[in-house]
């Protein structure tokens, strides 16, 4: 039986890392992890001994990293089953008005170009698998029907943003087979939610629960729940949004 190539773009902590561990205990999957700067990337590199995990280095905003990293992959294999963008950035969670053009653009051009960026160059390698699932971790504050209460500017632009360009990519390439779905990976206890909390309290004092024990999940938690959605998927459940828990959620 062919192992499953699973490519995970982002996976040098917090939730892409749980993932790639987690992924590798299966000793049927091959896991393609990348991270911005290997070499720094201590906790990838020591999983890559595991022998089913590759580190490819990958910088989300540098479209010449994305060529080189897609000619590392190619050494590899020919093909992926399963290609997973998680990078991100989240720098801000101040108001609208109080949000500057540099910040609107960088959540934007990481956020949302980025990955539509990395999946074109990928799309053949995809097209080639198996399975030809494509998930783009995204988040909750992306949805225009039921936004939270509290301020995500330029992060929750940039994923609504995401979210739209899936929605058209998914109805783009169902005549091909492919499943392509943006998920929400829960309010997950990584560096990005702690290195938020006193922007984020600043502007959202009401919120201060999410950073107390129980508010949150661990990278691990989310990693096993996705895991599970991600081998679930069927063709009827692409261009669909997708919490972690499994339950679908509004656009």
């Amino acid at each position: 039986m062919a192992k499953t190539v699973h490519f995970i773009a982002g996976a040098s902590r917090g939730i892409g890392l749980s993932l790639a561990t987690h992924l590798s205990k299966n000793p049927e999957n091959v896991v393609i992890a990348t991270a911005r700067n290997p070499a720094t990337a201590s906790d990838l590199e020591e999983l890559s001994k595991a022998g089913n995990v590759h580190v490819v280095a990958l910088d989300l905003n540098d479209e010449k990293t994305i060529e080189s990293a897609k000619a590392e992959v190619l050494k590899i294999t020919d093909s992926i089953d399963v290609f997973i963008c998680n990078a991100g950035i989240s720098t801000t969670h101040a108001p609208i008005l109080k949000t500057s053009k540099e910040q609107f653009l960088s959540h934007y051009i990481t956020n949302t170009l980025g990955p539509i960026l990395l999946f074109q160059a990928f799309y053949e390698l995809v097209k080639k698998g198996t399975q030809k699932k494509v998930i783009f971790v995204s988040s909750m504050v992306g949805t225009i029907s039921e936004q939270p209460t509290f301020s995500t500017s330029a992060y929750g632009q940039s994923k609504a943003a995401l979210n739209h360009s899936i929605r058209h990519l998914g109805r783009e390439l169902a005549e091909e087979g492919f499943i392509v779905v943006p998920v929400h990976p829960g309010v997950v206890g990584t560096d990005m939610l702690y290195g938020a909390k006193d922007r984020f309290l600043a502007d959202n004092p009401d919120f201060a629960p999410i950073f107390a024990p129980g508010g949150h999940i661990t990278p691990q938690e989310s990693a096993e729940k996705l895991t599970v959605l991600i081998e679930n998927l069927k063709k009827e459940d692409s261009n669909k949004f997708w919490s972690y828990d499994g339950s679908e959620l509004p656009w």
